[in-house]
Formats: C-alpha cells, structure tokens, sequence
C-alpha cells in the first residue's frame, strides 16, 4: 500500500493561536475585556507556557454568537 493513499490521515492545518491584545485590537475591545469574556465563559482560552491564548476559531465563535444575540433582539437599530 502506497504511503500517500485516501485512507491517511491528513495533517491538520493549525492557525497560529492569538495573544489577549490581538484578540483585543480584533475585537476593538480592551485587554481587561478580554479578560472578562474569558471569565464569563463567553471566549474560550488555553494555557501555554504560562500565557493566555486564544484558538482564533473561538474568536470566530463568539463573533457569530454575538450576531444572533442581536438579530434576535431587533439588532443595533433600535437604540433610543
């Protein structure tokens, strides 16, 4: 059987994990919000070497999840 054949498994193709203040200039948010999110559970974060990172596919999540939180509640247009 060749070596390169469908049935391997395929490497995963990892993007490169964020720091709090990318999160943060991405977010246009603070540090400190970051943080909070974190703490809330609403972003989710790992440990490495002593730093807080951040999948950016969770970034992604909350971003999307943030979208329907305002569609269904009549979205930003209904300010006073």
């Amino acid at each position: 059987m060749a070596a390169n054949d469908d049935q391997s498994p395929r490497p995963i193709a990892l993007e490169p994990l964020m720091s709090i203040d990318e999160v943060a200039r991405h977010l246009r948010i603070s540090p400190r919000g970051v943080y909070r999110l974190l703490g809330r559970g609403d972003l989710g974060a790992l440990k490495v070497g002593g730093r807080t990172l951040i999948e950016p596919h969770e970034m992604r999540r909350f971003i999307a999840d943030q979208r329907r939180v305002s569609a269904t509640q009549g979205g930003l247009n209904d300010r006073a």
